[in-house]
C-alpha cells in the first residue's frame, strides 16, 4: 500500500490530524487545544462530540534507530495520559489517542493495553501510526490536496490498484504451491537485503537474526502468520490479566496459573518480497524473502493462542489472549 511522506512540522501535523478526523467522524467537532507553550494537560485535539482526545507526536525519523524511537513513545504513551488525568483536564472522554508521524508498531499497541490496566484508566488508549493515519487519508481527496498540493491522484490510485492485485496474485501462489495447505510447514524467513544467508548471524544487537526457520500457521486477512514460539509461557490473575513470562523468571514462582501458549506472527503480503518453493542444495524447503520493516522484524502484528482440549472431537481449539488484557503482572 502507498503511503503519503509523513509532515515534518509539528504545527502542520496537528491542524492534518484535527481535518483528518472531522472527515473521518464528518463532522466539525474536532478541534485543537492550544499549541506548543500552552498548558495543554497533555492533549493538543479535543471532540467533546465524540469523547475523544489526541496527542500528535511528530518524530524525527531520519537517521534515528527505530528501538531509540519506540522507547520515546513508549515514555509518552504513560506520560501524556498521566497529565490529563493528574492536572485533572476538565472535558470528558471515552478515548485517548496518540497520533504519530512514526509508523505502526505492534509493540506500542500492545503497551497502550499494559499502561491502561496499570494506571486502571477509565478510558481507551490507543497508537495511530502513521500507517493507520495513511490509510485513512486515501480516501480524502480534499485533504491531499490541501496538504500535499499538487499531488497526482490518479497515480496515487493507480499504486493503490496495483498493490492490491499484487498481493492477491502472491496470495493465489500461495495457495497453488501449498496445495496441502500451510499450516505447519516448515519454511525458512529471510530478510530480502542481506546476505548472512546461511551463515549464522553474528548481530551483537536485540535485533533477530536475518534468517530463521519456523513453522507456518496459518493465513489471515492480509497476509501468512508464523509460529514464533511454540511453548510460550504466561502467567494469570484471578481477574484474567496476564503477562508473558521470560527465561527464567521468578515470578513462575509466585503465580499458580501458568499455562503455554503459542506466539503467532502475523506478516503481511505487503512485506514478502517472492518465495521460493523449492529452497536450495542447503534448506530444501520454501524461502520466503520478506522485508523487515518493522522494528527490523517482518511482522506487523502478534497473537498470542490459548489451547483447550475438545473432547467431543478429541482435537484442541485455539483462541487468542485478549491483548487488552495484557499487563506488567508482579
Amino acid at each position: 500500500m502507498y503511503q503519503f511522506i509523513p509532515l515534518d512540522n509539528s504545527d502542520i501535523f496537528q491542524d492534518f490530524i484535527c481535518d483528518l478526523f472531522n472527515s473521518t467522524y464528518n463532522d466539525q467537532s474536532f478541534m485543537t487545544f492550544g499549541r506548543n507553550g500552552h498548558k495543554q494537560k497533555g492533549i493538543d485535539i479535543i471532540s467533546t462530540k465524540n469523547q475523544i482526545v489526541i496527542q500528535c507526536k511528530k518524530k524525527d525519523i531520519i537517521l534515528r534507530k527505530e528501538r531509540d524511537i519506540i522507547n520515546e513513545l513508549k515514555k509518552e504513551i504513560e506520560k501524556e495520559p498521566l497529565k490529563a488525568v493528574n492536572e485533572k483536564l476538565q472535558i470528558s472522554f471515552q478515548t485517548f489517542i496518540i497520533a504519530s508521524t512514526y509508523k505502526n508498531n505492534p509493540e506500542l499497541q500492545e503497551y497502550c493495553s499494559i499502561i491502561k490496566k496499570k494506571h486502571n484508566f477509565n478510558f481507551d488508549l490507543q497508537y495511530y501510526g502513521w500507517d493507520t493515519i495513511s490509510k485513512k487519508l486515501t480516501s480524502k481527496s480534499q485533504l491531499i490536496k490541501k496538504y500535499y498540493g499538487n499531488f497526482d491522484l490518479t497515480e496515487h490510485y493507480n499504486l493503490i490498484e496495483h498493490s492490491i492485485k499484487r498481493n492477491l496474485e502472491l496470495k493465489r501462489r500461495f495457495e497453488t504451491d501449498f496445495k496441502d495447505g500451510i499450516h505447519l510447514q516448515r519454511v525458512i524467513i529471510k530478510k530480502s537485503l542481506d546476505n548472512d544467508y546461511p551463515y549464522a548471524n553474528e548481530n551483537k544487537s536485540n535485533e533477530i537474526s536475518s534468517w530463521f526457520r519456523v513453522n507456518l500457521w496459518n493465513y489471515y486477512y492480509n497476509g501468512i502468520e508464523i509460529i514464533v514460539s511454540p511453548n510460550c509461557r504466561i502467567i494469570k490473575d484471578e481477574d484474567g490479566f496476564w503477562d508473558i513470562l521470560d527465561f527464567e523468571d521468578k515470578r513462575i514462582e509466585i503465580f499458580t496459573e501458568v499455562r503455554s501458549i503459542l506466539w503467532i506472527g502475523q506478516i503481511p503480503y505487503s512485506n514478502i518480497v517472492d518465495f521460493d518453493f523449492k529452497g536450495d542444495d542447503i534448506y530444501n524447503e520454501p524461502h520466503i524473502y520478506c522485508h523487515f520493516s518493522n522494528n527490523d522484524e517482518p511482522y506487523e502484528n502478534f497473537e498470542y493462542l490459548e489451547k483447550f482440549e475438545d473432547e467431543s472431537s478429541k482435537k484442541p481449539t485455539y483462541w487468542p489472549l485478549d491483548k487488552s488484557k495484557r499487563t506488567k503482572l508482579s
